[in-house]
């Protein structure tokens, strides 16, 4: 029970930090897109 809880958290962390890593990457591909066409 103890290790399903333990496994259930890492499982949640590592999809928040996948989630944040691409949103952090898509916003980058969205600043270099709006500075392409800016210049």
């Amino acid at each position: 029970m103890v290790f399903c809880h333990y496994v259930c958290t890492c499982a949640l962390v590592f999809l928040w930090f996948l989630h944040v890593f691409c949103t952090f990457l898509s916003f980058l591909q969205a600043s270099v897109i709006f500075s392409y066409i800016a210049n």
